[in-house]
């Protein structure tokens, strides 16, 4: 004979599917691990890029477009740009490369 299954107040929820809806919502939590690893690396990179400036350290790689032909790059004129906004010069980064300056906003957008 089945045991009688134990009554709740109304609004409390003790059965077994109380704690495999936990485990469901957990589950989704880790789920979204990569989207957070995403997020501190992102976070990281834009701390280093704000304490290290592009021009003056070697800790970014060489263009090897510049390198060779001596022609500004549009990734680096964006990189420097980026350091520029981190630190709220919005002209100077704008100087450096208008569209990397412009296309941040609508990228936010949607983002």
């Amino acid at each position: 004979m089945k045991p009688d299954p134990i009554k709740s107040p109304p609004g409390q929820d003790t059965t077994c599917d109380g704690a495999l809806r936990w485990r469901a919502g957990r589950r989704t939590l880790l789920a979204n691990r990569p989207f957070l690893v995403a997020l501190a690396l992102g976070a990281s990179a834009l701390v280093v890029l704000y304490s290290v400036p592009p021009q003056q350290s070697s800790l970014y790689p060489r263009c090897l477009l510049h390198q060779w032909t001596g022609w500004q790059c549009p990734g680096c004129g964006g990189l420097r740009a980026a350091h520029e906004l981190l630190h709220g010069r919005v002209l100077q980064a704008f100087h450096l490369n208008a569209l990397c300056v412009l296309a941040l906003p609508i990228a936010s957008l949607y983002a």
